[in-house]
């Protein structure tokens, strides 16, 4: 899951005559890639203004287009303190296009209404039943595979491997290469005994 703040510690008032506040273009969330989010939604202070109360709604759409934005779930009201929503491609009514945004409302205000909160979004890139798995073919500890050697003697295959198992393996063996290489530099740079006397022998007579 990656974290991303919707919109930090934020007061949106209305009047009376508002019914609908939507969060500024410049914030909308680009989340190209992602299928599944969970959202904290921390309400501080709330103010009705008469109404049945001020309620949020999360949006999504595939462009920046108002007419294609629509709700991921149904409008709900606010109330202070945490809430948590999730919205998941396998059961959300609307699956989350590329861009997210919040919209609130006045819920029939009578009169000058707010609310002060803060919206925090967790998104998961998957796997989706759709995408294609991939079976990684055994292998050997040496990260080589089998390809029928085992039965001559070789190290028998150890099970798939995950892809941080992959990455940590390969970091290893980056690690050791490296260090033989530097092992290397210093036995070919390093001058023996005799390459000094030699060096010294065509320096010729020191001036007095």
């Amino acid at each position: 899951m990656f974290c991303f703040p919707l919109t930090n510690w934020t007061t949106m008032r209305g009047a009376s005559s508002v019914t609908t506040i939507t969060q500024s273009e410049s914030q909308w969330l680009d989340l190209t890639g992602f299928e599944d989010i969970i959202t904290w939604l921390e309400v501080k202070n709330l103010t009705a203004g008469g109404g049945t109360g001020v309620t949020l709604q999360y949006q999504t759409g595939p462009t920046k287009d108002e007419a294609l934005f629509a709700g991921t779930a149904a409008a709900f009201a606010l109330t202070t303190g945490v809430t948590v929503t999730k919205a998941l491609m396998s059961a959300a009514s609307v699956p989350l296009a590329r861009w997210l945004r919040w919209q609130l409302g006045s819920g029939a205000a009578t009169s000058s209404w707010d609310a002060t909160f803060r919206i925090w979004v967790a998104a998961n890139i998957g796997p989706h039943p759709l995408r294609p798995q991939v079976t990684a073919p055994p292998l050997r500890p040496n990260g080589k595979s089998c390809n029928g050697d085992c039965q001559k003697g070789g190290s028998p295959p150890i099970a798939g491997m995950t892809v941080a198992q992959r990455v940590a393996q390969r970091q290893q063996m980056q690690q050791q290469q490296q260090q033989l290489q530097r092992q290397n530099a210093r036995q070919v740079t390093t001058p023996t005994t005799g390459h000094v006397l030699n060096a010294l022998k065509y320096r010729g007579p020191t001036p007095n």
